[in-house]
């Protein structure tokens, strides 16, 4: 996931945020639960995180004692980078496969871990339409 950044961005924690909150871009994290998705020091989240935010590629929001981010969806390059993490994470190919052979697809969804943003290796779908059980099965 990280090869088409790791040239571009030297931090690995810049990297995991920005496919966090890209991939996603309605997903909302505080400081303490990234840290402990990524195994990360606290110390080196809210480094990346002040980073992210003074370019205003991530906004903040105080909900309670804690601090949310999430993607800015009206920085200019904000369509740029969610193409990019889309094309690194490889789920526009996924789902250019699938569509192509289901039949009637009406609505793909992708839920639980990519939708959140987390590469676990499993991709879920939610599929709406008259599908073709036989390319399904596939």
């Amino acid at each position: 996931m990280e090869n088409l950044f790791s040239g571009l961005i030297s931090s690995k924690t810049r990297i995991k945020l920005i496919t966090r909150f890209f991939f996603n871009p309605e997903a909302k994290s505080y400081l303490r639960e990234l840290a402990r998705e990524f195994d990360v020091s606290s110390n080196s989240i809210r480094e990346e995180l002040n980073q992210l935010t003074n370019t205003n590629l991530l906004i903040s929001e105080k909900i309670g004692r804690k601090i949310h981010y999430m993607a800015n969806k009206e920085h200019p390059i904000f369509p740029e980078l969610k193409s990019m993490v889309g094309k690194v994470m490889g789920i526009d190919q996924v789902i250019d496969g699938i569509v192509g052979r289901l039949g009637e697809l009406e609505r793909a969804y992708l839920i639980d871990d990519y939708a959140e943003g987390k590469d676990s290796g499993i991709i879920d779908l939610l599929l709406i339409g008259n599908i073709d059980q036989f390319h399904l099965n596939d």
